[in-house]
């Protein structure tokens, strides 16, 4: 299903199918812990929205995967099967996990990005911030895996994803707590 050329339809399809995946592989991942928490329901001391919220470091390594889909070699699982690559937009080479991490961090404002990827199909919001484009893959430009910066993502997002998603759930979780207890 390689594609030769980028477009408004196939970015969005690219768009779509990397949501799609991610939100699939995320699920998997955390079906069984959703499950394990929903059973431990009854027997929990905890209000029913924290029993549930409870977040760990697996939940948070589940959500940095979305932020660093695209770490090796500017190719998610995607851009990969369409043929797309995330390239560095002043050097035209694959970009490095680090400019790709940084540029999926726009990611929770995901409705808001695939607007912006209809305006400018080569790029979003994210690509201006860490100065990448989305371009067709071009096997001549294949780069090397940089293993040790992409371990470094890893942290890096998992951070990122508990400061900007996981603590104000958490904070919000605990606000609607507070009101309902001081309701009863």
């Amino acid at each position: 299903m390689r594609t030769t050329e980028l477009n408004k339809k196939n970015r969005l399809v690219s768009m779509l199918l990397d949501h799609t995946i991610m939100t699939f592989i995320i699920f998997f991942l955390e079906a069984p812990v959703m499950i394990t928490r929903i059973l431990s329901l009854p027997h929990t001391k905890l209000p029913l929205p924290n029993a549930f919220f409870q977040f760990s470091l697996y939940d948070i390594f589940a959500f940095c995967l979305y932020f660093n889909k695209d770490i090796f070699i500017g190719q998610s699982i995607a851009k990969r099967i369409l043929g797309f690559q995330v390239l560095n937009n002043r050097t035209g080479q694959p970009a490095g996990p680090l400019r790709c991490l940084v540029r999926n961090f726009t990611i929770l404002l995901w409705p808001i990005e695939v607007i912006a990827s209809l305006v400018n199909i080569e790029r979003r919001i994210g690509d201006y911030i860490a100065g990448t484009r989305l371009g067709v893959s071009d096997p001549g430009l294949q780069a090397r895996p940089n293993w040790v910066t992409m371990a470094v993502c890893i942290p890096v997002a998992m951070g990122f994803a508990y400061v900007a998603w996981i603590y104000p759930v958490d904070l919000l979780m605990n606000y609607f707590i507070s009101l309902q207890q001081n309701n009863l």
